[in-house]
C-alpha cells in the first residue's frame, strides 16, 4: 500500500492543522447534490459521514492526521465535528495543492 500524501508541495506534517477548501464534484458517488433555490442545477453538493453534514462545496476543513492502514483522512468541520473519509476521496474533494 503507497503512503498517504496530503500535498504535492509540502510534507504531511505541514499539512497538519491547515485549511482546506472542499471542491466534491456532483458524479462523485458520496456526494448528495440538490438544485438551488433559483433553479442552478446541483448547485448544493453535502458530503455526509456516518449521519453528520460534513462539508458542502466551498466550505473549509482543518487537517487532523491521516491513517496509512486504513487509507483514510481526518478532518474538522466548520462545526468542530470530526470526521474520516477514504484518502481517494480527499484527492477527489480537496486536491494535493496546499502550499
Amino acid at each position: 500500500m503507497n503512503e498517504i500524501k496530503l500535498s504535492n508541495h509540502i510534507n504531511n506534517k505541514k499539512c497538519y492543522n491547515r485549511t482546506i477548501t472542499a471542491q466534491p464534484e456532483p458524479e462523485s458517488p458520496w456526494v448528495t447534490c440538490e438544485d438551488g433555490n433559483d433553479g442552478e442545477k446541483d448547485h448544493y453538493r453535502d458530503v455526509w459521514v456516518d449521519g453528520i453534514l460534513a462539508y458542502c462545496f466551498g466550505e473549509t476543513c482543518i487537517i487532523l492526521g491521516i491513517d496509512n492502514s486504513n487509507n483514510t483522512v481526518t478532518l474538522e468541520n466548520n462545526e468542530q465535528q470530526i470526521f474520516s473519509i477514504p484518502y481517494e476521496q480527499y484527492v477527489k474533494d480537496f486536491g494535493l495543492n496546499l502550499q
